[in-house]
């Protein structure tokens, strides 16, 4: 069918334009590594939703990307259906965020300030863990070679260690997870979201 086939080449495009959006349940955690897992929950309450067909899609695309880089890259660690609360939950682990940008076609960036300063630039001011406004460049100064992720979707992140400083479109939800709020961009008709502006999360090393 082509609500499951029509992918680009992730994950998130295979449930999107299958399945209704569950944005608000999904999640990207990265570990000291900078090795990501990614676990989407949509919506899955349609009566010609095929879970097999979508199951068989994933592992298939999955399996497409390994063959066209290195082994393992991508490896799928669950893919369920819960029938009564009619959602499809699919976690798959990348080797790396270049993996993750690879397959979803999404913007995922993990480096260090300074690197993340030289590769795309810093918003003017960051929120601290009270909201408190601090200028980017005191972040710099001061952090320059904390950890720094930067993404393009509306999504809970987890990071390994505890947050610091996030973008004004990002909340902190705990000592090391935030939200990267939905600002209703929408990339394409099947309600793809993604969001306008860079989102960025400063946490500190890994002790």
């Amino acid at each position: 069918m082509k609500k499951y086939i029509a992918l680009l080449a992730g994950i998130s495009i295979v449930l999107l334009t299958g399945c209704g959006s569950g944005a608000d349940q999904s999640t990207v955690s990265i570990d000291g590594k900078g090795k990501v897992t990614a676990m989407t929950v949509e919506s899955f309450d349609k009566s010609w939703y095929d879970f097999g067909e979508l199951e068989q899609t994933v592992d298939q695309a999955v399996a497409d990307y390994n063959g066209q880089h290195e082994k393992n890259s991508i490896r799928v660690k669950t893919c369920k259906q819960d029938e009564k609360a009619q959602t499809v939950t699919v976690t798959l682990e990348y080797a790396s965020c270049e993996d993750y940008r690879a397959f979803n076609q999404r913007e995922l960036y993990r480096g260090t300030v300074k690197e993340t300063q030289e590769e795309y630039g810093l918003p003017e001011v960051f929120l601290d863990r009270k909201e408190k406004e601090v200028q980017a460049k005191a972040v710099l100064a001061d952090h320059p070679d904390a950890q720094a992720i930067l993404l393009q979707e509306p999504v809970t992140v987890k990071t390994p260690e505890e947050i610091l400083y996030v973008s004004g479109n990002v909340t902190i939800t705990g000592e090391n997870t935030a939200r990267v709020e939905d600002d209703g961009m929408q990339d394409n008709e099947n309600a793809d979201t993604s969001i306008y502006e860079y989102a960025y999360i400063i946490y500190l090393n890994e002790k």
